[in-house]
């Protein structure tokens, strides 16, 4: 897509992309911080957002290799094992020495770990219902075919950020 106008080495967006990037900075705001903070009053747990995302990756694959979880999340190791020790300092996870590298630690969700998890998606769950009933059934349509649409140029972009020179 084109952009409108050069001044100096500032580009300006065309109207279009004006909608979207300000649609695109108030999705940001509210999903990193109120999103959050309705998710913990309504689920009634006390979880941080990377302990949520250590625990759906655990509820779609069981246990996991510190490495392959690191990968899965796109974080380096050095900062998933902070956050992995925090989520077992939580009680949500346990990490064991992996029996094939004794080098290697796995982690896996603890009861607790998966009755927070089931928690927090019945928060979330609540929490989408209560969003789309804000809107009329063709916008609700009309959103969930823009989204993806979104996500892939998202997905594009993050794949060729390291190709650019």
């Amino acid at each position: 897509m084109a952009t409108t106008a050069s001044v100096g080495d500032m580009v300006e967006l065309n109207p279009n992309q004006r909608v979207i990037d300000e649609a695109l900075g108030s999705i940001i705001r509210w999903s990193l911080y109120e999103f959050h903070v309705r998710l913990v009053e309504r689920s009634g747990v006390s979880i941080d957002r990377s302990i949520i995302s250590i625990l759906t990756r655990l509820s779609a694959a069981g246990t996991l290799r510190i490495s392959d979880l690191a990968d899965r999340l796109g974080l380096d190791r050095s900062t998933l094992s902070r956050q992995v020790a925090a989520a077992v300092a939580a009680g949500y996870v346990s990490r064991t020495t992996d029996e094939s590298d004794s080098r290697a630690y796995l982690v896996s969700m603890t009861d607790e770990g998966k009755a927070a998890y089931r928690a927090v998606r019945r928060a979330r769950t609540r929490l989408m219902m209560e969003l789309t009933r804000q809107m009329s059934s063709s916008e609700v349509d009309q959103v969930s075919n823009a989204l993806p649409i979104l996500v892939r140029a998202i997905n594009n972009l993050s794949a060729s950020a390291g190709s650019e020179p």
